[in-house]
C-alpha cells in the first residue's frame, strides 16, 4: 500500500496514463526532475546524518579528553 511505503521514506510519483499519452516527452522530464529532486534530498540527509555522527564522536572524544585530564589532576595533587 501507498501509505506503508511512503512510512517507510518512499515517495510515490504518479504518471496519469492521459498525461503520458498526450505529452511522453513532457511527463519523462517532470519524472526526472522529480527522481532528481528526490536524489537531492536523500544526499543532504545522509550528508546531515554524517555530520550530526562525527559531531556525536567528537564530543565522545572531548569528554574522554576531559576525564583523562581530570583524572591527571587527582593523581598529580
Amino acid at each position: 500500500r501507498q501509505e506503508a511505503l511512503e512510512n517507510l521514506g518512499w515517495t510515490i510519483i504518479r504518471v496519469w496514463s492521459t498525461d503520458w499519452f498526450d505529452n511522453p516527452n513532457g511527463e519523462v522530464n517532470r519524472l526526472v526532475e522529480r527522481l532528481e529532486n528526490a536524489a537531492r534530498r536523500a544526499a543532504l540527509r545522509a550528508l546531515s546524518v554524517s555530520l550530526e555522527e562525527n559531531q556525536r564522536r567528537s564530543g565522545d572524544r572531548d569528554r574522554d579528553k576531559e576525564d583523562e585530564l581530570i583524572e591527571d589532576a587527582h593523581h598529580h595533587r
